[in-house]
């Protein structure tokens, strides 16, 4: 009996503490150029970051682009315990460097200057080895109450582009051209138990101890 109850007892602690994982696609993805230019509002938007060129694209190498991720992320139960970010790099250009910083902020507006300018919630450092690869970004605890809201959003910038030159510098070039390129969040919560299952775990707890007294005085 006493081995049953306290059976009983491990199974209600492992339900308690057992975690939920959740995939979020973007609601919203897009960019933003320096002069306010935008590529509007789609889930499937290209999320270009960095400076252009004639070459790759219609603006002028002095051009930076910064991007924006949105998720609808309503449903969720239970604390947030983790997050990432999973992307696609897509097409790199011509980072003068063999890595860069790509830094993921909070979301306070979708103007040229908001975009990863908040609160920083992540960084991805890498370069063209990892053009086309699925790249997976670690967002901190300080991301976790905004992704419990039920609304969250990224704005992302890259921190060290090279003093501007004819030649473009980009991550994630070419990203809205298929669902590839959606971004995906991937949230883990652990559920806050129901009452009734605190109940049951008090009430075995209760019955171990009691067994627990009991065989003692048996045993005296």
């Amino acid at each position: 009996m006493n081995r049953t109850l306290a059976g009983l007892v491990l199974a209600l602690c492992a339900g308690a503490v057992s975690a939920n994982t959740y995939t979020f696609s973007a609601a919203d993805t897009g960019w933003v150029g320096a002069d306010g230019f935008n590529n509007g509002s789609n889930a499937l938007n290209n999320y270009f970051a960095g400076y252009c060129s004639t070459t790759y694209c219609t603006a002028s190498p002095s051009e930076e682009y910064r991007n924006f991720f949105q998720f609808d992320t309503a449903g969720l139960v239970g604390k947030v315990t983790s997050a990432v970010l999973q992307i696609n790099l897509h097409d790199v250009q011509n980072l003068q460097s063999p890595q860069v910083n790509y830094v993921l902020t909070a979301l306070t507006g979708t103007s040229f200057d908001a975009l990863g300018a908040g609160t920083v919630y992540g960084v991805y450092s890498g370069g063209p080895s990892d053009a086309n690869q699925w790249v997976d970004i670690s967002l901190d605890a300080a991301s976790f109450a905004a992704i419990a809201s039920g609304q969250f959003g990224l704005g992302g910038r890259i921190t060290d582009l090279q003093p501007l030159s004819t030649a473009a510098q980009y991550l994630f070039g070419y990203s809205g051209q298929s669902d590839q390129g959606r971004a995906q969040l991937l949230v883990t919560t652990s559920p806050v138990p129901e009452p009734e299952t605190w109940a049951l775990l008090l009430i075995g707890s209760v019955a171990v101890v009691a067994r627990r007294k009991r065989s003692a005085a048996t045993a005296c």
